[in-house]
């Protein structure tokens, strides 16, 4: 290996431990602020989920969140019962059952998004705007060379 390989697998395994670190860290403050408003960060990433996209039935939800079907039902269960979440039947079929984020849910989603967007603008305070969007450029490119590699995607609901 060159010095200039040996530099740029350096760079890289520093990257990936930022970005491992920088993810840690968001989900610790996530985390507490969640847990004032009586909610875990799985729930978190429901409402999320259906803010982002809109109504989905729980098989699509349970593969964009990758969890076992079981432990989606006992979180919407949970969701439903504070009346964040609700379950709707299909218009035109009957036997199919939408999730949908309750007035209460868009609410505390609302909540929790700003707090998100408060904690990143206090941590690149120090970076101009230019700054800001080259790196959100960059992570997206990364982003989406990893997305061609593994051949995953978006979910269906998902539009970049």
């Amino acid at each position: 290996m060159t010095l200039q390989e040996e530099d740029r697998l350096k760079e890289i395994r520093d990257l990936e431990y930022l970005l491992r670190q920088l993810n840690y860290a968001m989900n610790q403050k996530t985390r507490a602020y969640l847990a004032e408003l009586g909610l875990s960060l799985p729930r978190f990433w429901v409402l999320a989920a259906l803010g982002h996209c809109g109504p989905m039935i729980m098989g699509d939800l349970q593969r964009q969140l990758c969890v076992a079907p079981s432990t989606l039902t006992g979180l919407v269960d949970g969701l439903e019962a504070a009346g964040l979440v609700q379950r709707e039947r299909g218009e035109e079929d009957r036997r199919v059952v939408y999730l949908r984020l309750a007035t209460a849910g868009e609410e505390q989603l609302a909540r929790v998004m700003a707090y998100k967007e408060s904690l990143l603008a206090r941590a690149v305070q120090h970076l101009d705007t230019g700054t800001v969007r080259e790196v959100k450029q960059s992570l997206a490119s990364i982003y989406e060379s990893l997305e061609e590699e593994i051949a995953v995607g978006r979910p269906p609901c998902c539009p970049k």
